[in-house]
């Protein structure tokens, strides 16, 4: 996460301990909570996020990817 942040690159992780971290504003992070974790099941949910992101909300939330839904969370400040 903090090589993540360091490098101004946006985290993508399988990863649902992430939601409970505190970020700072530059932390950018996308939790995949897709099940099962399969290709055919999270790239094309993975597609449409790219089609469809802001990439200001990663400023402030969290993105979570889940079947169907893109959940924006707010983040836990530093």
């Amino acid at each position: 996460m903090e090589l993540a942040r360091i490098e101004k690159c946006i985290l993508i992780t399988y990863d649902k301990e992430f939601m409970y971290y505190r970020y700072s504003l530059d932390n950018y992070i996308i939790i995949i909570d897709i099940h099962p974790l399969i290709d055919e099941n999270v790239l094309p949910e993975f597609q449409t996020l790219l089609k469809t992101l802001d990439i200001k909300l990663l400023k402030d939330n969290l993105i979570i990817l889940k079947q169907g839904e893109i959940v924006h969370k707010k983040k836990k400040k530093e």
